[in-house]
């Protein structure tokens, strides 16, 4: 029994992986999952474990906690991170399979790791080779696999790896899938529980007050913060802050400030290059198994052509220049696509903040015009309020006793006009 562990958003983000993890968990609308944390109590765990059942035609969890029987719609826990839960676009743990997944299973197994066959009951986690992948899969296996062996990969982990990818139609159902693991924690014999975390933010949504007893804690980290995760094995940290990330138990990519972008993800994520050449010098691609050599024609004698000493050593000198050509040129290649990788990145970068930009200018600008507007408004009180001053305080002085020197306005013209205005300021009201 231990902790749950949730994701620790400082360490994805000095990991250089926030934004890939990130873009793989919206693309199936799991994102609020990264938010998620609670503690694990273990009473609570347990009483709920014990006591759990789950309707799968209505979608209702019922289960007891703090000696209280509560039902609970699995679609709640889809509100919790904000997870689709329409009909047409989920579909849930148990029932019909994704069949295109089921297809593509070993090819993408092939595609994300170094290992050329997927098998359930081997396939190492740590085969996995681009850390954007490896962090992604250890979140899931943490939150919605957490009795499983962490250090396998197994068919369901790589199940949603291959729809935060490959962003099908109907992604898995948050809810279905978080109970499916519950009930299969509930009827399990063997292994560690870890689910209390998210027993605890069932409780939370009902409004109960789990007991904050410290012995009923379950203790342990409660995040996957940089020192869990090398303890873990996916990474090693050096003293000069580099990360060397593992791949097999191997350092197999180096990682520091100035080639930090090679762990960016394509615009389109599909055709990200998931299996990243190693800059440690590390092979670890295994290649298919070889086919044992056709056996020679029935009479035929194995020596009935030797092939020269010398012609030999051509061969296999022009054999080794050609290797190495070869060799110089997926590494170019590489080096290519990893060049247009930044420069996409860059041009993405250049574009938000060119749109930053003119959203702050009309932002200024449409300050600058309420500047006017309330500027003018101003002015026009102004304007009237000395117009009423003189209305009230000059005119009726300059009525009483009129200046010879100064025209005056006669008391009203039906027809006619002065030929020359008196100057200003204009007479008041007759």
């Amino acid at each position: 029994m231990g902790a749950q562990k949730f994701v620790d958003i400082q360490a994805l983000k000095d990991l250089h992986i926030y934004k890939g993890v990130h873009k793989l968990f919206k693309n199936i609308g799991w994102e609020g999952l990264l938010n998620l944390h609670a503690v694990s109590y273990q009473t609570p765990m347990l009483e709920l474990l014990s006591s759990i059942s789950f309707d799968y035609q209505t979608h209702l969890l019922t289960f007891r906690l703090l000696n209280q029987t509560h039902q609970f719609h699995a679609d709640i826990l889809c509100d919790i991170i904000g997870a689709p839960k329409a009909r047409r676009d989920i579909y849930t743990a148990k029932g019909r399979k994704n069949v295109v997944f089921e297809q593509d299973c070993a090819n993408f197994w092939r595609n994300i790791s170094c290992e050329y066959e997927y098998q359930s009951g081997t396939a190492k986690a740590s085969s996995i080779i681009h850390p954007v992948l490896k962090v992604a899969h250890r979140i899931i296996a943490s939150l919605l696999f957490p009795q499983e062996e962490i250090s396998k990969a197994n068919k369901k982990e790589l199940e949603v790896l291959w729809c935060m990818i490959n962003k099908p139609a109907e992604v898995p159902h948050f809810g279905c899938w978080v109970i499916q693991k519950m009930l299969r924690s509930a009827t399990s014999n063997g292994g560690q529980l870890h689910c209390g975390g998210m027993v605890s933010i069932i409780a939370e949504h009902l409004g109960l007050h789990l007991p904050n007893n410290p012995t009923n804690i379950i203790m342990g980290r409660t995040r996957l913060s940089i020192d869990v995760m090398e303890t873990m094995h996916l990474f090693h940290r050096l003293p000069t802050g580099d990360i060397h990330w593992t791949v097999d138990g191997k350092e197999y990519l180096r990682i520091d400030s100035r080639n930090k972008k090679i762990l960016n993800l394509a615009n389109d994520i599909p055709s990200t290059n998931w299996k990243l050449r190693s800059n440690l010098g590390v092979t670890v691609d295994h290649s298919p198994p070889s086919s044992p050599p056709p056996a020679p024609p029935a009479g035929a004698s194995s020596s009935s052509r030797s092939i020269p000493f010398s012609e030999h050593n051509l061969y296999m000198g022009e054999f080794t220049r050609l290797n190495h050509r070869y060799t110089s040129l997926q590494q170019e290649i590489g080096d290519i696509y990893t060049g247009v990788a930044e420069i996409t990145s860059d041009f993405q970068d250049y574009r938000n903040l060119q749109e930053e930009h003119w959203a702050q200018q009309e932002l200024r600008w449409a300050e600058q015009d309420q500047r006017w507007a309330t500027q003018e408004q101003h002015n026009r009180n102004i304007h009237h309020l000395l117009s009423d001053i003189h209305r009230v305080l000059v005119l009726p002085t300059q009525s009483q006793q009129p200046s010879a020197s100064q025209p005056q306005w006669p008391p009203y013209y039906p027809t006619d006009y002065p030929s020359q205005f008196p100057p200003y300021p204009p007479p008041g009201p007759q």
